[in-house]
């Protein structure tokens, strides 16, 4: 069913897919990485290298934000000048249009499910690092802005 639906999206939409793979991968990763630094910075007790660690920590989690912000908009961008294809009807001789239509249209709100779900759980994965910073830099003697 999914390899259907990868070969009835258009370039936009595979291009965008392809993205937020790559875009999920680096979220991940840097999760990861944050937690291990977080975990390594528990040993730490010079105060000015631990704020400074924090302070850089915070600001990555800020830019990835506002990727993840950006890449949202990417997405609305790319499904709504998508949306046109699908009143392409070629075969309508042989089943009837709204048919065709509802077809059509399973795809891009198929496809827009997904990505919404990966969305969620690539907010939530930068959502928990987030707050591990937060505690990190409360622990620090340091008030972080949201």
């Amino acid at each position: 069913m999914w390899l259907i639906t990868w070969y009835s999206l258009g370039i936009l939409a595979k291009f965008f897919v392809i993205l937020l793979v790559l875009f999920g991968i680096f979220t991940l990763h840097f999760a990861w990485s944050v937690l291990r630094r977080l975990r390594s910075l528990r040993t730490v007790h010079e105060d000015e290298s631990l704020r400074r660690s924090v302070a850089i920590l915070s600001r990555r989690s800020s830019n990835l934000q506002q990727m993840t912000v950006t890449l949202f908009y990417l997405f609305g961008l790319t499904f709504f000048v998508q949306i046109p294809s699908a009143f392409w009807t070629p075969d309508s001789e042989h089943r009837s249009v709204a048919i065709q239509l509802a077809d059509n249209f399973e795809i891009y709100f198929r496809l827009a499910a997904v990505v919404f779900l990966v969305f969620l759980i690539l907010n939530s994965v930068r959502w928990f690092v987030s707050s591990q910073i937060r505690a990190t830099a409360l622990r620090a003697g340091m008030g972080l802005a949201d």
